[in-house]
């Protein structure tokens, strides 16, 4: 059960965090192109991880 105060993510928004605090200071083209080479995401897609992320507080 979650309270007010915890956010919950998809296991996408999760790979995305593990390369952003891999690499702890990262350019979004950075992490696109990690991404692209780790799981075959196009650009797009991280983006919209991102932004996801972004609004969630994180």
């Amino acid at each position: 059960m979650n309270t007010s105060d915890e956010i919950e993510i998809s296991q996408s928004e999760w790979e995305t965090m593990r390369v952003i605090w891999t690499l702890q200071k990262a350019t979004s083209h950075q992490i696109i192109e990690i991404l692209e080479e780790k799981l075959g995401w196009k650009a797009s897609t991280t983006k919209t991880y991102l932004g996801r992320l972004v609004k969630k507080g994180l």
